[in-house]
């Protein structure tokens, strides 16, 4: 089995050489180029898409489009599960959550909602409001169905 897939790709990984003694192949990410190292079971099932470089780009790239929006999600993200952060008591501590499908691998899904965002009428200058809409709702959610944009001081 081990000479077989040496030179073979599995997911986004191509498989160099075993790693003697172990069920780990050293491997080489197709899409930067970093060595890793890959249980078989991983490379079978096709569950190793990169080493992780395309998350962190995809997070990067947003960053980048769009910096006040990005910061917006994440600060809002922060305030909710990060117990140090400087607002948490304000947020998470009072229950509030984002939607569930706004998460993603316990993250910001910052794709879909910078998509979400830009789909209904986000603006650079804008800032969320979920007060408003959570107290009209009834929810301590942080999703598409209970944030609107306001400028900061209509906030």
């Amino acid at each position: 089995m081990e000479d077989i897939i040496v030179g073979q790709t599995y997911g986004g990984v191509t498989v160099i050489e075993p790693i003697w003694g172990t069920k780990r192949y050293r491997c080489v990410c197709n899409t930067c180029g970093n060595e890793i190292e890959v249980y078989l079971c991983r490379l079978l099932k096709g569950h190793q898409g990169s080493c992780g470089c395309t998350r962190t780009y995809k997070r990067k790239l947003y960053a980048k489009e769009y910096p006040q929006l990005h910061a917006i999600i994440r600060n809002h993200f922060q305030r909710c599960y990060n117990t140090n952060s400087d607002n948490y008591a304000c947020y998470g501590a009072k229950g509030w959550i984002f939607a569930d499908e706004w998460v993603k691998n316990g993250h910001p899904d910052y794709p879909k909602i910078i998509q979400w965002c830009l789909d209904n009428g986000w603006q650079p200058g804008l800032v969320f409001e979920k007060d408003y809409l959570s107290f009209k709702l009834g929810k301590k959610v942080i999703g598409p169905d209970t944030v609107r944009f306001v400028t900061h001081e209509e906030n």
